[in-house]
């Protein structure tokens, strides 16, 4: 059970995934979706997972109870990101 838009373990990170439930980016969690979320991972004997951005958000009383998912990017054609950018700055 998790949080985030689009990020997701891929196979093979060392757990299985209970569930997957998705927020917009930037998304406030409210006290009624974190007690749901929590209710729903002790259902399931699973642990809440999110976003190191995301986890910052959450208030301090669950953040014991969640762990971090890192997220890095990876550009796999630098050079034509460089000149996308440049095309739009100029």
């Amino acid at each position: 059970t998790g949080g985030g838009n689009s990020a997701a373990p891929s196979p093979g990170a060392g757990f299985d995934v209970a569930g997957r439930i998705g927020f917009p980016d930037h998304h406030r969690f409210s006290a009624a979706e974190l007690s749901v979320l929590t209710k729903q991972a002790a259902r399931e004997n699973a642990r809440l997972i999110c976003t190191e951005k995301d986890f910052m958000r959450l208030p301090e009383v669950i953040r014991a109870d969640v762990l971090t998912l890192p997220v890095a990017m990876r550009i796999n054609d630098p050079d034509g990101l460089k000149q996308r950018l440049m095309s739009v700055i100029n």
